[in-house]
């Protein structure tokens, strides 16, 4: 029996290290000690042909070392998992593998 503790007891626990943040879901990074998350927004149709952010829409997206400082400007990202949405990201750090969003240079807030 104790060679089943030792062996399964201790079940899965999360990566450790300088990359282990960036590997986290969204959920796990809230929990975990030196981790921070990146929010932001999802791009939606304005009905003008164009992309806007909905107000207070922000979710966590991506998460990052603790104490990572990013620069002070908006960017705009493409999760590899979803390509076909684009995501403003208003403290400025593109989350690890994420890509610039094609012709997107600034998005305005949904009206109403």
């Amino acid at each position: 029996m104790l060679w089943f503790i030792v062996v399964f007891g201790c079940g899965s626990r999360p990566e450790t290290g300088p990359d282990a943040c960036a590997a986290q879901s969204p959920e796990v990074c809230a929990e975990m000690a030196g981790c921070a998350p990146i929010n932001g927004t999802a791009a939606v149709a304005d009905g003008a042909g164009g992309l806007c952010v909905p107000a207070d829409a922000q979710v966590v997206v991506a998460c990052q070392p603790e104490g990572v400082t990013c620069p002070p400007v908006e960017v705009y990202g493409v999760d590899p998992a979803a390509p076909d949405v684009c995501v403003q990201i208003p403290a400025g750090c593109m989350p690890d593998g994420w890509s610039p969003c094609a012709d997107v240079d600034v998005l305005s807030t949904c009206a109403g």
